[in-house]
C-alpha cells in the first residue's frame, strides 16, 4: 500500500489532484474482504465517495494483491452496450477481424477471459447501478471463467451475486460535539478543500460551530462537503451556513471536469432518482414527510396510497435500502428503523410537492404519530414502560414534527392531544426545555384549550426549568402556579389527566399551602386510575414528611411504592426507593440505605433522564460519606456529572457541596473552600430550590469553619445563622432539622453544652426521628455525654425533643 493521504497514481488509474481524506478503516475492510472473496462491492448513496475509495485502494494495491490493476468506468454505457468490449478496451486488448465474425460478443469475451486467466488482475468496475442486471450477469460469468481475477465494483446497490462481499460506504465521520471537530473526517475534508480555494483557511474557535453545522446538515456526504467548500471562493462560512436549507441551489459550483452527475448535488440526486421504479419513487417521496426515521408500520401508514399497497411497503423499503436512499438500523428491543439522510429527504420533499402529495402525506404522518403518542402515554405508567420509553425516544423527532405541524396549522385539538400525550414522557426523560416551549406554544391558543389541559400545560411550564436564556420571574411564577392549581382543583382536571395527581399537590407544596396539598393528595387517592391513586399516596407521604411526621410519611411512601411496583412503573419505583433510603439511613442502617439506592439507580437508569440518574448518584455519594466510604463517595459524586451533556446546575451545586464535605473530612480545608466557592458560583445558574441549595452549601461551610479550630467558630456561627434564615420560610421540617444539628454543633464549640444538647433534641422534634446515621451527630452526642454525663445529656436533649414543631422553630430562632 502507498502512503495514506497522498494522491493515488498507477498506470491505468486516474491520478487525483486532491488529498485523500479519511477512510482508513474502509481501506482495511476492502483489503480484508478481498482476501475472503474475489468480488467486493462498495455500495452506498451517490456522492459518498465510492469511486475515490476504489481508486485509492487500487492505486495502493501491491504485488501481493495483483500483477495488474485496471479501472473500467461504466457510467457512459447504456443498456445493450457491449460490456466485454468495454472492459477489453480498458485493458488495452486490441480488436481483431475475428470480432466481425458471428457471435462477436462471445469471441470478445473469450479473448478477455484468456487474457485475465493468464495473470492476477484487480479489475475495478465503477458505477454499476444503472446496468445492475447486465453487470451482475457479466461479473458472474467472468469470475467463473477466470479463477485468479479479483473484482472490485462500485454501485448504489449490491450486485446480488453469490459470494459477493459487501462493503457499505457511509458518510464521513461527524463530530459528536464542537469540541471533537478536530477529530472528524468530515470536518477535515471541508477544511482541506476550503484551503484550496481560500489559502490559509483552517478550523478556528471562531468558525468551528459553522463548519460543524455545515458537515452535519450535509450528512457527512463528501461530494456535498466539497461543493460547500468550493463556495468559499465567493461566500463566507456563515453565508454558506445560512443557505443550507436551499442546498440544491447552493451546491452548484462543482468541478467542470467531473462527470455530469457529480457536478452539482442535484445532479447526483437526479441520477439516483432516475434509477428508481415508480413504487420506489412513491414511497421515497412520501417518507420525506416523516422526520427522524420510521418503523415499517409508520412507513406503511405514511407511504401506502396510489401505486403502492400496504403489503408492498416492506419490499419497497428493502429495495430503497439496497439502493442507498434509506439507512437501516436496529434500535433497542430489536426493532428495525429506516432513516432517510437529510439531503435525500430534502430532494424527495421537492418531489413530494411536485406530485401534489405533500398535504396528504403530512396528514398521514400526524395521524400515525398522534396515535402512537396516545398509545404510549397509557403504557408509560405500567410494566411496558421501558419498551415505550425506547419507542418514544426513537420517534420523538417525528412526534415533535407532528406537533409543530398541528400548531402551525392551528389544529388545536390535535396539538392539545399531542401535548397531553407527551407530557409525562418529557418529565421522565428530562426534556424540560422541550416541555416548557411546547406548553407555552399550546397555551397561546387561549380559550380554545380545554381548562384541564390548560391547567396541566401551565403547571408544567412553570414547574420545569426555563429554557436557556429565559429569565424566571419567581413572583410571577408563584402567582401562575397558584392560579393553575386552583383551575385544576375547581375544574376537577385531575379526573381527566392523571398526571395532575402528581403535579397539583406539588404546586400547593411549593406555595406552602399544606392543607390544600393534603386535600389535593386525598382527591388523587380517590381517583379511578390506579397510577393516580399511587401518586396521591406518595403526595401524602411528601406532605407528612415535610410537616415532620416521619412515621406517617414513611408509611404513605411505602404504600405508594408497593402500588407502583404492582403497576410495573420503574421510574416512580426508583424515585420512591431513593426517598425511602433516607429513613433507613436515619436509623443508622447504612448498608440497607446503600442497597436501596443501588436498587433505585438500576430502576432509573433504564427509563429516566440523565439528571434523574445524577440525582440518585449524588444521594448515593452522600450516603457513602455518612458511612465512611470516602473513596466510593468521590466516585459517585464525579460520575454524577458524566454524560453526553451537562447536567442541571442544581446537580452541579450538590456535587460541589458533596466534594467539599469530602475534602473537609479528609482534612483538606483549602480544597473544601475551593469547592464551596464553586458551589456558590453555580448557584447563580440554578433555577429551582435555590434557598434549599444555599442551605446545603452553608451547612458544609459551617462544618469547614469548625474544622479550623477555635478561630473558625464565629464564621461557622454566621453560616449556620444564614442557613436558618433561609430554611425557615421553606417550611420543610426535614431541612430545618439538618440546620438545627449544625447549630447544635456550633453551640457546643461555643462551650454551651446544655444548649447544644437541647438543640440536638430540637432537630428530632422537627424531623420526628433522630439521625443515628450521621457521623457528626454521633460524635456530638458522644462529646455531650462525656461533658454532661449520660443522664444530663438525655435530660437536656429530651427538653428539645418534646417541643411541638412550632415551638421547635421558635427555639431555633432564639438560638441565633
Amino acid at each position: 500500500m502507498g502512503k495514506p493521504g497522498l494522491p493515488a497514481g498507477k498506470p491505468g488509474l486516474p491520478s487525483p489532484i486532491t488529498r485523500f481524506v479519511g477512510r482508513a478503516g474502509e481501506l482495511q475492510r476492502v483489503a480484508a474482504s478481498l482476501r475472503g472473496s474475489r468480488l467486493v462491492t462498495l455500495y452506498g448513496p451517490g456522492g459518498v465517495g465510492k469511486t475515490r475509495l476504489a481508486t485509492e485502494f487500487a492505486s495502493r494495491a501491491d504485488a501481493g494483491t495483483a500483477d495488474l490493476v485496471c479501472l473500467v468506468e461504466l457510467v457512459g454505457l447504456g443498456s445493450g452496450d457491449d460490456l466485454p468490449d468495454t472492459v477489453a478496451r480498458a485493458l488495452g486488448l486490441p480488436g481483431t477481424p475475428l470480432l466481425e465474425q458471428p457471435r462477436p460478443r462471445r469471441s470478445r469475451f473469450d479473448q478477455l477471459t484468456a487474457f485475465l486467466s493468464a495473470r492476477r488482475v484487480l479489475l475495478v468496475l465503477d458505477n454499476c447501478e444503472h446496468l445492475i442486471t447486465e453487470v451482475s450477469r457479466f461479473a458472474a460469468e467472468l469470475l467463473a471463467a477466470c479463477p485468479r481475477l479479483l473484482l472490485l465494483a462500485t454501485s448504489r446497490e449490491p450486485l446480488m451475486i453469490t459470494g459477493e462481499a459487501l462493503c457499505r460506504v457511509g458518510p464521513l465521520r461527524l463530530p459528536a460535539s464542537e469540541a471533537e471537530a478536530g477529530h472528524s473526517t468530515a470536518v477535515e475534508l471541508f477544511c482541506d478543500r476550503a484551503a484550496l480555494v481560500r489559502p490559509g483557511f483552517a478550523l478556528t474557535p471562531a468558525n468551528t460551530a459553522q463548519v460543524v453545522e455545515i458537515c452535519r446538515k450535509l450528512d457527512g456526504l463528501p461530494l456535498a462537503i466539497e461543493l460547500a467548500a468550493a463556495r468559499l471562493r465567493s461566500m463566507s462560512v456563515q453565508q454558506i451556513t445560512d443557505r443550507l436549507d436551499d442546498r440544491f441551489r447552493l451546491l452548484t459550483v462543482g468541478n467542470s471536469t467531473s462527470a455530469s452527475r457529480h457536478r452539482t448535488l442535484r445532479a447526483t440526486m437526479d441520477w439516483s432518482w432516475e434509477l428508481l421504479t415508480e413504487p420506489e419513487r412513491a414511497l421515497a417521496r412520501r417518507l420525506s414527510a416523516a422526520g427522524n426515521g420510521v418503523t415499517e408500520d409508520a412507513a406503511a401508514a405514511v407511504g401506502a396510497g396510489a401505486g403502492l399497497t400496504v403489503d408492498d411497503v416492506p419490499y419497497v423499503l428493502s429495495s430503497l435500502v439496497d439502493k442507498s436512499l434509506l439507512h437501516l438500523w436496529e434500535v433497542e428491543g430489536g426493532e428495525m428503523r429506516y432513516r432517510m439522510p437529510e439531503t435525500t429527504r430534502a430532494y424527495c420533499a421537492e418531489r413530494l410537492a411536485e406530485a401534489g402529495e405533500r398535504e396528504s402525506a403530512e396528514a398521514a404522518c400526524t395521524r400515525h404519530f398522534l396515535a402512537l403518542a396516545e398509545r404510549a402515554a397509557e403504557r408509560l405508567r405500567g410494566a411496558d414502560q421501558p419498551r415505550w420509553i425506547a419507542r418514544l425516544d426513537a420517534d420523538h423527532g417525528n412526534v415533535l414534527l407532528a406537533l409543530r405541524r398541528a400548531v402551525d396549522g392551528e389544529d388545536v385539538d390535535t396539538a392539545v392531544r399531542l401535548g397531553l400525550a407527551m407530557s409525562w414522557y418529557w418529565v421522565m426523560r428530562g426534556h424540560y426545555t422541550e416541555a416548557t416551549i411546547r406548553c407555552a406554544e399550546l397555551l397561546r391558543f387561549g380559550a380554545r384549550v380545554p381548562q384541564g389541559a390548560a391547567a396541566l400545560f401551565t403547571v408544567l411550564r412553570l414547574l420545569l426549568p426555563a429554557p436557556a436564556g429565559h429569565d424566571r420571574d419567581d413572583e410571577g411564577r408563584d402567582r401562575g402556579i397558584a392560579e393553575a392549581a386552583r383551575r385544576a382543583r375547581d375544574g376537577d382536571a385531575m379526573s381527566e389527566h392523571p398526571l395532575l395527581a402528581l403535579l397539583e399537590p406539588k404546586c400547593w407544596l411549593l406555595l406552602g399551602e399544606h392543607e390544600e396539598m393534603e386535600r389535593s393528595a386525598r382527591r388523587a387517592c380517590a381517583h379511578p386510575d390506579p397510577w393516580a391513586r399511587a401518586s396521591g399516596r406518595a403526595a401524602l407521604g411528601f406532605a407528612a414528611e415535610t410537616a415532620g411526621d416521619v412515621g406517617a410519611g414513611e408509611r404513605h411512601l411505602r404504600a405508594a411504592l408497593e402500588s407502583f411496583r404492582e403497576l410495573g412503573d420503574q421510574w416512580s419505583t426508583g424515585q420512591l426507593t431513593c426517598m425511602l433510603s433516607r429513613f433507613t439511613s436515619l436509623r443508622g442502617d447504612a448498608e440497607g440505605a446503600l442497597a436501596l439506592l443501588h436498587e433505585a439507580r438500576g430502576a432509573i437508569e433504564a427509563v429516566g433522564s440523565a439528571d434523574a440518574v445524577a440525582q440518585i448518584r449524588i444521594r448515593l455519594g452522600i450516603e457513602q460519606l455518612r458511612s465512611g466510604e470516602h473513596d466510593a463517595a468521590e466516585v459517585s459524586f464525579r460520575h454524577a456529572l458524566r454524560g453526553p451533556r451537562r447536567t442541571m446546575p442544581e446537580c452541579e451545586v450538590l456535587v460541589a457541596a458533596g466534594l467539599a464535605e469530602l475534602a473537609t473530612r479528609r482534612k483538606q480545608p483549602s480544597i473544601a473552600a475551593e469547592r464551596l466557592d464553586r458551589a456558590l458560583r453555580l448557584l447563580d445558574e440554578a433555577v429551582f430550590d435555590k434557598e434549599f441549595l444555599r442551605v446545603e452549601v452553608l451547612r458544609r461551610t459551617a462544618a469547614l469553619e469548625l474544622s479550623r479550630g477555635p478561630e473558625g467558630v464565629a464564621a461557622a456561627r454566621d453560616a449556620a445563622t444564614e442557613a436558618l434564615r433561609l430554611a425557615v420560610p421553606l417550611n420543610d421540617m426535614w431541612v430545618l432539622a439538618t440546620v438545627a444539628e449544625v447549630l447544635a454543633t456550633v453551640t457546643y464549640h461555643e462551650d454551651l453544652p446544655v444548649r447544644a444538647a437541647r438543640l440536638l433534641g430540637t432537630a428530632t422534634a422537627l424531623r420526628g426521628l433522630a439521625d443515628q446515621g450521621s457521623p457528626e451527630v454521633r460524635a456530638l452526642s458522644a462529646e455531650l455525654t462525656a461533658r454532661l454525663g449520660e443522664a444530663g445529656f438525655h435530660r437536656s436533649r429530651a427538653e428539645g425533643e418534646h417541643l411541638s414543631p412550632e415551638a421547635a422553630v421558635r427555639e431555633l430562632e432564639a438560638a441565633v
